[in-house]
């Protein structure tokens, strides 16, 4: 299952698995919130993060991208 973390700025950051989130979260506090990225530690991002619901992740899934 998914996983987001929501953080405080109203950024959704996503991923599949532990891994994918805490690289997408990490390149998300790198470039918008480098003070906080240089101390916060991957056990605290993944104590934000929560399981995305199921209709969330099938909805998104759903979405194509313009052509």
């Amino acid at each position: 299952m998914r996983h987001v973390i929501v953080c405080e700025c109203g950024t959704i950051v996503r991923g599949d698995d532990a891994r994918e989130l805490l690289g997408n979260a990490r390149g998300h506090m790198q470039a918008n919130h480098p003070a906080i990225a240089a101390q916060i530690t991957d056990e605290q991002l993944l104590a934000l993060s929560q399981e995305e619901p199921r209709e969330a992740s099938a909805s998104r899934a759903e979405v194509k991208p313009e052509q």
